[in-house]
This record gives structure tokens, C-alpha cells and sequence, in this order.
């Protein structure tokens, strides 16, 4: 009977602590799909849809995608200067998300598109900053931090997701407007799922705040330039690859929905290679480099050639590394600047953000001048070279 006590007690004081590492990491999967597999990369393989629905043209959708990432990047400032409850800030992104994303299939408006990409943009902003720091805060409590991986496999795994619904719609010669209803709804109901895992936390630590004004040190203001011009490289093609990939499938006599497939490669490849991360002993710092020399490979593949493999082996490894880029990146701020940690990845992700608002605009401009993305993608290749220079060595473990 003393047994069974003590053993009923251990059971409430387990409930009591809540949700378990793989539970978390479950939701945090869920959580950054929707922010970011839905909130900021949906609209890449709708693109060429909705220039097939409505006549869009590549200027217009190239601002639509600036507007997303200007939201992006003004979220990523105001969640510096916010106070308010994390958990409140990571429930109100993730319904905004989901509003922003139905509404889009409502209205062939084109300033309301502007305006629902850029809130949308914003948000997803607070849930990936707010919500990555939560799930790696509580995954590190439980003593299973290398679980943060699996979080991060939810962007893979979401891009794959809704790059293969697209091309199922593409297939049945459905709408783009249908498109983004059908993905408001698996938004919604990821939304509904993730909702419990967000509540106060009676009697834990306080979030750490990112409103101080702390001075970083030089290794992290290294990390932090190096991020924004990753940022600006790698949206190049994370904006314009299915529309490479038509382009490079054009008379060549395949199917008209092949070009659809690119985009869900690249997701792929991105779950895959967070997950790779588990099995990887090499400091983080390195990792980091690794995968940003991979990324150049990736940019530079179709700059090189237009065949349909060059733009594969563009997806599988920008696909690959754009993920693994943001998780390592978290880790090595973690490192060099561990109490300010939440405002270090705030700020880098500012800097990312403008890297992505200049990048498809920029890329617009250089395919107008030059008449192919091969300009573009030399301009995000050499960002890409500097960004690896500027990488700081992370803090190295001793036995």
C-alpha cells in the first residue's frame, strides 16, 4: 500500500510538470510549420498559380513576397520592445497566421494581398522568435535539449506538406484561391492542436526578457551580420524556384505540374537535414560554415546551368541547409552570448529579415536588366561567401 502511494504520487507530481520532450517537440514541429511553412513559405508554390489565375507578374509577386518579409522584419523589431506574456504573443501569431492565410483565397485584391502577406509576415516573426526560444527553454529544463532538432524539422516537413498540396491542386486544375483555403485549414487545425502547450507557467522561470539594451560583443555582432546576409542569399530561390523550374521544363515535352514538385523536394530536404543534426558531433560554429558553403553550391547550381538537375540539386541543398542555417545559428548565439540569448536571436532575425525584404527585390530588378536569374543568383552567391567569413567561432566544450 506505501508502494502504491508513492507510487500514485510520483504519477501527479509527472502530470503536474507537464508535457514530456517529445510531446513538446511534437508541438514546436507543428508551431513552426505553421509560422513559416505556411505563414512565410506557402506563397512560393502558389506563385506561379496565382500568375496563371490572375495575370500576376513577376514585379507584383516579387513585392508581395518583400511585403511578407517587411511584416517579417517589422515583427522581428517589435518583439524586441515587447513585454507582454510569451505564451500570449506565440497563441495571437499563430491565429493571425491562420486568418492572414484563409482570407488570401477570399479576394483578388491586390492591395489586400499586400496587406495580408505583411501581417502575416509579422507574426510569424513573434511565433518562430517566441516559440523556438519556449520549446528550447523547456526541452533544456527536461534535460533533452538535442530535441530542439525535431522542432525544427516542422519547417522541412510543413514546405513539403503544403508543396505537395499544391501540386495535387495544380494536378486536379484546381484554383490558387482554393489552394490557400485548403491550407488555411490545416493551419487551423495545427493551431487548435498546438493551443494547450502555450500557458503560463505557475511557479516557473520568467521568459527572458528582449526589451534590454545590453551591448553584444564582437562574435555576436559577427553572427549577427553573417545571418542577414544569409538571409538575403538564400531567399532567392526559397522565392523564385518553381518559377526556375517551369522555366527549365519548358519544352522539354514533361508534364505541365512537373515544375510543382521542386518546391516539396526542397522540404524534404530540409526535415531530412535538421534531423541529420542529431547524429552530428562537430561544434556548431562549423556546422554553421558547413552549411552555408553547402548553400552556395546550392545558389550557384542554376546560375550555372538551366538544366532541370541543376534546379534540383538547387532545391535539395538550399532546401537543405536554409533550416539547418536558422537551428545552428540559435545554437551558436546560445553560446556566445547565453544570458541574452532571446534578444541576440531578435536581433539576428531582424537582420535576416532585411536581408529577405532586399533579395527578392533586388533579384526582380537583376532578371529584369539581364532577362535570367543568373545574375540574381550570383549576387546571393557572394553574400553567402562573406557570410562565412564573418561566422565567429562558437565556444568550445572542454572534456
Amino acid at each position: 500500500m506505501a508502494t502504491s502511494g508513492i507510487d500514485s504520487h510520483r504519477d501527479r507530481t509527472l502530470r503536474a510538470a507537464g508535457p514530456g520532450p517529445a510531446a513538446l517537440a511534437v508541438a514546436g514541429m507543428f508551431t513552426l510549420a505553421v509560422a513559416m511553412a505556411i505563414g512565410r513559405f506557402a506563397f512560393t508554390p502558389l506563385l506561379p498559380m496565382m500568375q496563371a489565375d490572375s495575370g500576376l507578374s513577376l514585379a507584383a509577386g516579387a513585392a508581395l513576397a518583400s511585403a511578407n518579409y517587411l511584416g517579417y522584419l517589422a515583427g522581428s523589431a517589435l518583439a524586441m520592445a515587447m513585454t507582454s506574456a510569451t505564451h500570449r504573443a506565440i497563441r495571437a501569431g499563430l491565429v493571425c497566421v491562420t486568418l492572414g492565410t484563409l482570407v488570401m483565397g477570399f479576394t483578388d485584391s491586390l492591395w489586400l494581398w499586400f496587406v495580408l502577406r505583411f501581417l502575416t509576415g509579422l507574426t510569424s516573426a513573434w511565433v518562430l522568435i517566441f516559440a523556438a526560444t519556449w520549446m528550447f527553454n523547456r526541452l533544456a529544463e527536461a534535460g533533452e535539449p538535442r530535441w530542439g532538432a525535431f522542432v525544427f524539422t516542422g519547417i522541412g516537413c510543413g514546405i513539403a506538406a503544403t508543396g505537395l498540396a499544391c501540386m495535387a491542386m495544380v494536378m486536379a486544375g484546381a484554383s490558387a484561391r482554393a489552394s490557400w483555403i485548403l491550407i488555411g485549414v490545416a493551419s487551423a487545425m495545427a493551431t487548435i492542436g498546438v493551443w494547450r502547450f502555450y500557458r503560463p507557467r505557475a511557479g516557473g522561470a520568467v521568459p527572458a526578457t528582449v526589451a534590454d539594451r545590453t551591448r553584444f560583443g564582437t562574435p555576436a555582432r559577427r553572427l549577427v551580420v553573417a545571418y542577414g546576409l544569409a538571409g538575403l542569399a538564400y531567399i532567392v530561390p526559397a522565392t523564385f524556384l518553381p518559377l526556375m523550374a517551369r522555366e527549365a521544363l519548358a519544352g522539354s515535352g514533361a508534364a505541365s505540374w512537373l515544375y510543382a514538385g521542386f518546391w516539396p523536394l526542397a522540404g524534404i530536404a530540409a526535415a531530412a537535414s535538421t534531423l541529420l543534426t542529431l547524429r552530428l558531433r562537430a561544434p556548431d560554429d562549423r556546422q554553421l560554415r558547413a552549411a552555408l558553403v553547402a548553400q552556395a553550391v546550392g545558389v550557384a547550381a542554376p546560375a550555372l546551368s538551366a538544366h532541370p538537375l541543376a534546379i534540383a540539386l538547387s532545391a535539395v541543398l538550399v532546401g537543405g541547409t536554409f533550416v539547418l542555417i536558422t537551428l545552428t545559428a540559435l545554437r551558436v548565439a546560445r553560446q556566445v552570448e547565453p544570458v541574452h540569448a532571446t534578444r541576440l536571436f531578435a536581433v539576428m532575425t531582424t537582420w535576416f529579415a532585411l536581408g529577405q525584404v532586399a533579395g527578392p527585390l533586388l533579384a526582380e530588378r537583376l532578371v529584369a536588366w539581364t532577362g535570367g536569374f543568373g545574375s540574381a543568383l550570383a549576387m546571393a552567391g557572394a553574400s553567402l561567401a562573406l557570410a562565412i567569413v564573418l561566422t565567429p567561432v562558437g565556444v568550445r566544450r572542454t572534456a
